[in-house]
């Protein structure tokens, strides 16, 4: 009994060391910050944010809630057990949803299986590729996450365990120690522990895959693991105006449990992200205090404004060319909004840094937009200006145009035109209605009433 109590108060005392730690943190991060109390508007919208993307990942309410107030002060999961608890939770979610998706696929395409099972099994189906970002997908797209969140262990991994790599080793050639290093390198810069990435950069060097090699396997998990939250982090740092450059570095950081206190780069996106809420917040309250003037006042100074007629009519037709462009804007972005698989899905967050899985969502877009029935110019504008794959090309208007006319050139697509076509003959065929009107005045019926109608009205006249 006695030991069981000192036990208790071993842990007791353990946690209140933990506290006081996480404590202390807050408190040197608001001193760095030059703050004796926290920005209390511009901090907590920022927590706003870390909450929304963390339950959209799959944390609980509660675990958000608390997470979110440490990461909006700047702590990292190292310091914040909070947030270590949020993040595992976010990446067990898609894990576990990733093992579902392969059940519910076989459930629905089992032939002895109920109809109302595997309507009930598609159904869930696809709210999973929603929630993962790989909805309407190409299938190899589809594969590659589900197969990088829930790989299949073998018989042979399962003998790894109890045979470890450091006493089965053995020595490596020149070019395979070369490859080892390098292999070790990309592991580490991909966010996988040195614990991890040594054997695995081992066995990819002896030329071992995930599936015969545990390491390979628990290496791979880490590495999307990383993705998941780096990919979380990046997009809440860009939504606050934070450079794209700046939000990545301090994303990648910040995935690997480094908060504030312990990162500059993550210390410099923080800080941005609080500037741009209290200025944006400055301006949003400076603009609701300007008294509003009537429009009959804007419209006679915008009168008394106008000057001779030639540039008056140069103006609107400026105005009228930047609101033409202004549409196409807009069309452009509702498109991408509308077909892409958004920025906080696993397969966007997979996708960064595959430009080949790039390259398939861009044309699952295009696609996906044709067979709408949107315009292939604004469909090109839409890749263009927002395709992370185009961004980093020299001419991203020469890859959307190819990558249009590819989804163009897709079965899907020619069927639609085909269909388009022979619905567009078959209007064209028949008459219009003012062509039918005129046959019927011209048919014989017709001709031989007007006499006789002539007639009628003439006999009237003459009898009156």
């Amino acid at each position: 009994m006695s030991d069981h109590k000192s036990v208790q108060e071993t842990e007791s005392t353990a946690a209140g060391k933990v506290s006081e730690a996480l404590e202390a943190t807050r408190r040197l991060l608001m001193q760095q910050r030059g703050e004796d109390t926290p920005k209390n508007g511009s901090e907590a919208k920022l927590r706003e944010s870390f909450q929304k993307a963390y339950q959209e990942n799959g944390v609980d309410e509660p675990t958000a809630a608390a997470a979110a107030r440490d990461a909006a002060l700047g702590l990292g999961s190292k310091d914040s057990p909070a947030m270590a608890k949020a993040e595992d939770m976010a990446v067990a979610g898609a894990q576990a949803q990733a093992k579902e998706y392969r059940q519910v696929t076989e459930k629905a395409a089992d032939p002895e299986a109920p109809e109302a099972e595997r309507q009930q099994a598609t159904a869930r189906r696809r709210e999973i590729e929603q929630n993962l970002g790989i909805r309407n997908q190409p299938i190899e797209v589809k594969a590659q996450t589900i197969n990088s969140l829930d790989p299949q262990q073998t018989a042979q991994n399962q003998q790894a365990e109890t045979n470890p790599l450091s006493v089965k080793r053995k020595a490596l050639s020149p070019e395979q120690a070369e490859l080892k290093t390098d292999y070790q390198e990309k592991l580490e810069k991909g966010g996988v522990l040195p614990q991890t990435a040594e054997p695995a950069s081992y066995d990819m060097a002896t030329g071992r895959g995930a599936k015969d090699s545990r390491y390979v396997a628990a290496a791979q998990q880490e590495l999307q693991r990383h993705q998941i939250l780096k990919n979380m982090y990046q997009g809440i740092y860009e939504k606050h105006g934070v450079s794209p450059e700046v939000a990545a570095t301090a994303a990648d950081q910040l995935a690997r449990g480094s908060g504030a206190n312990r990162s500059p780069e993550v210390r410099k996106a923080h800080e941005q992200a609080l500037n741009n809420i209290n200025y944006a917040q400055q301006v949003s309250a400076r603009q609701s205090s300007q008294p509003t003037r009537s429009s009959k006042n804007v419209s006679k100074e915008t009168t008394a404004a106008q000057p001779a007629l030639g540039r008056q009519t140069s103006q609107k037709t400026a105005i009228k060319d930047r609101q033409q462009i202004s549409q196409q804007q807009t069309s452009a972005d509702k498109i991408w909004a509308k077909f892409s698989p958004g920025e906080n899905g696993v397969f966007q967050a997979m996708a960064k840094g595959n430009a080949a899985m790039q390259r398939l969502s861009d044309q699952s877009v295009a696609k996906d937009a044709l067979l709408a029935g949107h315009e292939p110019l604004n469909i090109q504008k839409a890749i263009a200006q927002n395709s992370a794959h185009a961004k980093t090309l020299e001419h991203p208007r020469d890859y959307a145009r190819t990558t249009v006319k590819k989804a163009e050139a897709s079965p899907e697509v020619k069927e639609k035109q085909a269909q388009d076509e022979k619905r567009a003959a078959t209007l064209k065929a028949r008459p219009s209605r003012k062509e039918a009107q005129k046959s019927q005045v011209n048919s014989p019926i017709q001709t031989r009433n007007k006499p006789r109608q002539k007639a009628k009205g003439k006999d009237r006249g003459m009898s009156y």
